[in-house]
């Protein structure tokens, strides 16, 4: 992705409001760092219980909404000024929306007394980021990306019904939903960027896939978050939602097949992206196999998506966007390609090993991985998101 703001946009007062990607991407991950050690502690009997929501629903919720929202949406609010060329949402505007983010985080872990301030901060911080996201893309008139915008609008919805109901059960229905839906839009801005990324990276042809595959995952992909949504309502949708996750996992792996990955395992920014695309291939038909089958766990196959989709797509993604939008060569620091190694771990242990394992084991241990190449990724890139641009450019 390229810079295009004009020299003339105003400075921010600190480079890291200078865009979206800077704040979110740093407090982002140190919150998933900080969210993961608490959750061990916590099942491990070594901290207080404070939330208004059970433990694993606090977890749940956290970890895709508190975490994953916050890189969406520092994502998203980079993206659409390289897609308009208007100035997106910084200085003081930014430093409100990541205020409500951090006020929610802060309000969702004192318990009931804070809950109803949590609620009201999520709820701005969702409307008025996807306000301005909208606000760009219409003033524009960059239609081909409104589709994101529902996208958006499913996700806080979830966010919100999943913390307020009284009953677990559903919550933790309601945010495998949110992962269906992150799944959405790994689907619609992977399948743009990582082959853009993989012809740039590798200076090859243009690396295309068949019409009727695209359409059809366009297609599939939230259909399958309908379905499943649907399915605890509507029992017998159970058979349709795992042929839907077995067929929408199977082109995934016939359009990686386009991608011409295994020549990318020299350049770390891309086979990062490849492997985390892969893991959502192989945990989205993992998923439909536990539906059909006893001898699959349905929770193992979710966090190979969790961790390995989402949290390697987020690692890889932000180590590059870090990047490109302060004006600095493609070239990570070389300890990354040991953190996108150790998230991808972190996501086979989690998926893999409870067959081998006590589960408890393995959820240190795959929690200890995740925060480690977490951990990695703060050191490395602190100083670049909280430093102006190497080419003296806003931004």
């Amino acid at each position: 992705m390229t810079q295009i703001a004009s020299d003339r946009t105003p400075r921010p007062t600190l480079p890291l409001l200078g865009l979206a990607f800077r704040p979110f991407f740093l407090f982002g991950s140190l919150f998933s760092i900080v969210a993961i050690a608490y959750w061990i502690l916590l099942l491990n009997g070594a901290a207080p219980w404070l939330t208004a929501m059970s433990p694993v629903v606090w977890h749940g919720h956290e970890m895709l909404f508190g975490f994953g929202g916050a890189i969406v949406i520092g994502f998203l609010l980079t993206a659409v000024q390289t897609w308009t060329g208007l100035p997106s949402v910084k200085n003081k505007a930014l430093a409100a929306l990541v205020l409500l983010w951090l006020t929610a985080r802060i309000a969702f872990f004192l318990g009931d007394d804070a809950l109803r301030l949590a609620i009201v901060a999520e709820i701005l911080w969702w409307a008025l980021s996807a306000l301005a996201f909208i606000n760009l893309l219409v003033r524009s008139g960059n239609h081909r990306n409104l589709i994101i915008a529902p996208v958006l609008l499913l996700m806080a919805t979830l966010d919100i019904v999943s913390a307020t109901v009284s009953d677990a059960g559903l919550a933790l229905h309601l945010l495998n939903t949110g992962v269906l839906m992150m799944c959405v839009l790994i689907t619609l801005l992977g399948g743009r960027v990582i082959p853009f990324f993989t012809q740039r990276g590798l200076g090859v042809d243009a690396i295309t896939t068949p019409g009727w595959l695209e359409k059809a995952l366009a297609l599939l992909t939230p259909l399958t978050a309908l379905a499943f949504f649907s399915g605890r309502f509507i029992p017998s949708l159970t058979p349709t939602v795992a042929v839907l996750l077995l067929v929408t996992g199977a082109l995934q792996l016939l359009r990686i097949a386009h991608w011409r990955s295994l020549k990318t395992f020299g350049v770390p920014l891309l086979w990062s992206l490849h492997l985390s695309y892969l893991a959502l291939a192989l945990g989205q038909l993992g998923m439909g196999l536990s539906l059909l089958s006893q001898g699959a766990h349905f929770t193992d196959a979710l966090h190979l998506v969790t961790v390995g989709a989402i949290g390697g797509m987020i690692l890889a993604m932000m180590s590059r966007v870090s990047l490109g939008h302060t004006g600095r060569p493609l070239q990570p620091p070389a300890l990354m390609a040991w953190a996108f190694a150790l998230i991808l771990a972190a996501a086979v242990v989690r998926a893999g090993l409870p067959l081998l394992m006590s589960a408890p084991a393995v959820w240190r241990i795959s929690a200890a991985l995740w925060a480690l190449a977490y951990l990695v990724f703060v050191i490395h890139y602190a100083g670049i998101l909280n430093a102006p641009r190497a080419d003296g450019k806003p931004g």
